[in-house]
């Protein structure tokens, strides 16, 4: 394991730690993967790209994993297809972007969040923004080819 990984793993297992999540090799090596790849990655892109290293490692406990980190807050659970689960380790107010052409998911950090009346009695748990259109790079490959 080279020295970066290592460090990021280790990192990973303390903030496990302070949440009061025993650190297990699996547990420590999805939460790196998510800290480490902001991709917004699916269960299964996870799986594939930590099976590799990890043999034990099965789909059922990279769900099992990802529920326990979204029930503690360090991960959450995204939505910007129809009923695809994406995971994504910053967990700060922020918008995520979906390109529609090539489909990569990106975060979008706004000077000022909108905020948004609930009717009276309402009380929001957690807040998602969703925008779909054509990211940066595919715009100018579009206009490149015109």
């Amino acid at each position: 394991m080279d020295e970066s990984l290592k460090i990021r793993r280790e990192e990973a297992a303390r903030i496990l730690r302070l949440k009061g999540i025993r650190p297990i090799t699996h547990r420590v090596a999805i939460y790196e993967y998510l800290r480490s790849n902001p991709i917004h990655p699916s269960a299964e892109t996870i799986f594939l790209n930590l099976s590799g290293t990890l043999p034990s490692l099965s789909r059922t406990t990279v769900f099992n994993v990802l529920k326990l980190l979204c029930e503690n807050g360090i991960v959450r659970r995204i939505t910007v297809e129809n009923d695809r689960s994406l995971y994504d380790a910053n967990t700060c107010d922020h918008i995520h972007f979906k390109c529609t052409i090539c489909g990569n998911v990106h975060d979008i950090f706004p000077s000022k969040f909108p905020e948004i009346e609930l009717p009276y009695g309402f009380v929001a748990s957690e807040t998602q923004m969703n925008v779909w259109g054509c990211c940066s790079d595919c715009t100018r490959t579009l206009a490149a080819n015109r």
